[in-house]
């Protein structure tokens, strides 16, 4: 019911796949370069017109590329779509972001444009980070980024995202002094995620497993703890598993292709139609559809399915696997660790910003 609730319309839109960064693992790597141009604009304006009469919220992603490096381009579409929603459909909106261009201007455009929570990824203290996720002309950018953090978390909701693999793990710990040094401690909150191996990344690369991840993943709240930091995430059932696999659920290329997953953007033979001749019941889309996993019979058998639903529908359409979520191998140390910031911080106020329990 939650997948194929038809009440809502969830778009991620790229409108431009630029780039002002050279990541070492981009998966969009050789899809940079276009960007969405007034024709397309307007095609995807009149594509969540043909929605609007029968939803009650419009949800939109921001996402690329550098979204950033397309900022008037997300002004125009947002001021149509709060036109098209008046006072009847609720609108959201959130961006994925290096953080590099998030300057106080943008900041105060953003939060005009609704624009209320936005995610930056961090790769390690600075010359970890830099070595990792350089500018276009090989400078670093992790000064810039923390800075940015530093002047914007009181106007906008961020979450930084730690990509970590076997080669800035061991870095993670005097990542937390410079969130201290910064003064953002417990005020930012941050997860970690695996490098994935997506359109093979990790050639290079020596990404966790799992189970190897889950590991690392423990040990690390388990110092950020100790160091007093409590934003450690509890994982919630995942009713609608992925955007990927709901039905009123789109990821839009600045070409105006519809996709449904986010690792397909650029990748033509992947698309599900387009804003302009709208969307075809193809090959590619029914995989999403009729995606279960259930049929899966290590997941119908997990205890922890409905913390993970199976885990990525891509990974598991693309390798015929599933790729475990780590929850499903720490799931006790997670919620002894809940628990001792409860116990720990109880004369505070917990904060649902950066602990969901």
């Amino acid at each position: 019911m939650y997948r194929f609730n038809t009440n809502h319309l969830t778009l991620t839109i790229a409108p431009t796949l630029k780039c002002n960064f050279n990541c070492v693992y981009c998966y969009e790597d050789g899809y940079r370069y276009t960007t969405m141009d007034k024709e397309t604009q307007d095609a995807v304006i009149k594509f969540v017109k043909q929605y609007i009469a029968n939803i009650s919220t419009l949800t939109v992603m921001w996402y690329g590329g550098e979204p950033l490096l397309a900022i008037d381009t997300i002004d125009y579409l947002t001021q149509e779509f709060l036109k098209l929603c008046g006072d009847k459909v609720k609108y959201t909106a959130a961006m994925v972001t290096n953080g590099y261009n998030l300057n106080k201007d943008n900041v105060n455009r953003l939060k005009k444009l609704k624009v209320k929570r936005v995610q930056i990824t961090i790769d390690g203290p600075k010359i970890i980070h830099d070595e990792r996720r350089k500018l276009s002309n090989g400078k670093g950018s992790f000064d810039k980024i923390i800075s940015n953090i530093q002047e914007s978390y009181n106007e906008l909701s961020i979450t930084i995202r730690i990509n970590i693999d076997k080669d800035n793990v061991s870095s993670l710990n005097k990542l937390l002094g410079v969130f201290e040094d910064a003064g953002i401690k417990n005020k930012v909150p941050f997860y970690l995620a695996p490098v994935d191996k997506i359109n093979d990344i990790c050639y290079d690369i020596n990404c966790f497993n799992s189970y190897d991840f889950s590991i690392e993943e423990i040990n690390f709240y388990k110092i950020a703890l100790q160091r007093g930091f409590y934003s450690v995430p509890l994982p919630q059932p995942v009713l609608g598993i992925c955007g990927a696999v709901a039905l009123n659920s789109y990821v839009i290329d600045p070409k105006g292709n519809l996709y449904k997953c986010w690792n397909s953007i650029g990748r033509v033979e992947e698309k599900v139609g387009n804003i302009f001749n709208g969307i075809k019941f193809n090959n590619n889309l029914l995989k999403w559809l009729l995606y279960n996993p259930l049929e899966n019979n290590e997941c119908r058998e997990c205890n922890v399915l409905p913390l993970c639903m199976g885990g990525c529908p891509d990974h598991i359409i693309q390798n015929g696997t599933a790729k475990c979520n780590s929850i499903r191998y720490n799931a006790k140390e997670i919620t002894k660790l809940i628990y001792e910031i409860k116990k720990t911080n109880k004369e505070k106020s917990c904060d649902e910003h950066y602990m969901k329990v």
